[in-house]
C-alpha cells in the first residue's frame, strides 16, 4: 500500500515492489531477524503484537507497533500474513521526555528538601532563642545567624528557580 511505501523509503531508503520478500530490502539484520521470528509465530497460527525501532541509523530508525496476524481461509488454513504498522515515534520520544521530566522533578524536589532542612532548622532554633534571650551581645550574635541562615534559605530558593527556568527553556526549544 502507498503509506507501507512510503515508510520503506524513509526509513530504508527502498522502493519496495509486491511480491518480493522483505529480506531483499531491509538491510539491517536486527530487523530482518525480528521480522523472521514473528512471522514464524504467525505461520503457526498466532496473533503478534509488538511495538520496535526500524529502520538505517543513517536513515530513520523510528519506533513502530506492528499487529502481524494469520489469514485464514474457510477450513482455518492459512494461507496468508496480515500486517498493520503504525508509526508510534511521536508518541514513544513524548514518553521519554514525560519520564525525564518527572525524574528531573524527583531530583530537583530530593534535593530541594534536604538544602532547604538545614536553615529553616536553624531559623526556627534562632527565633526560639531570640524570644528567650535578654543579653543584647548575644541577641546581635543570634541575628548574625539569622541572617546567614536566611541568606543560606533564599540561595537555595533562587537555585532552584534557576534550575527550573533553565530545564524549561531548554525543555521549550526542543
Amino acid at each position: 500500500n502507498p503509506a507501507h511505501k512510503r515508510s520503506m523509503k524513509t526509513r530504508y531508503g527502498v522502493d519496495i515492489k509486491i511480491g518480493m520478500p522483505m529480506t531483499r530490502y531491509v538491510r539491517v539484520n536486527e530487523d530482518v531477524g525480528l521480522g523472521m521470528s514473528v512471522f514464524q509465530r504467525v505461520i503457526k497460527g498466532e496473533r503478534v503484537i509488538f511495538e520496535s525501532d526500524f529502520g538505517t541509523e543513517s536513515m530513520f530508525r523510528g519506533h513502530t507497533q506492528l499487529h502481524v496476524f494469520p489469514l485464514l481461509d474457510e477450513s482455518k488454513k492459512i494461507f496468508g500474513i496480515a500486517v498493520f504498522a503504525k508509526d508510534v515515534t511521536a508518541q514513544h520520544e513524548l514518553q521519554q521526555q514525560k519520564e525525564n521530566y518527572i525524574k528531573m522533578m524527583e531530583y530537583l524536589v530530593s534535593d530541594l528538601s534536604h538544602k532547604l532542612r538545614k536553615p529553616v532548622a536553624t531559623i526556627l532554633g534562632l527565633v526560639q532563642l531570640v524570644d528567650e534571650e535578654k543579653n543584647i551581645k548575644d541577641l546581635q550574635k543570634i541575628l548574625s545567624y539569622l541572617h546567614e541562615s536566611t541568606a543560606e534559605l533564599d540561595e537555595c530558593i533562587r537555585q532552584m528557580t534557576q534550575f527550573l527556568e533553565d530545564h524549561t527553556r531548554t525543555d521549550e526549544t526542543k
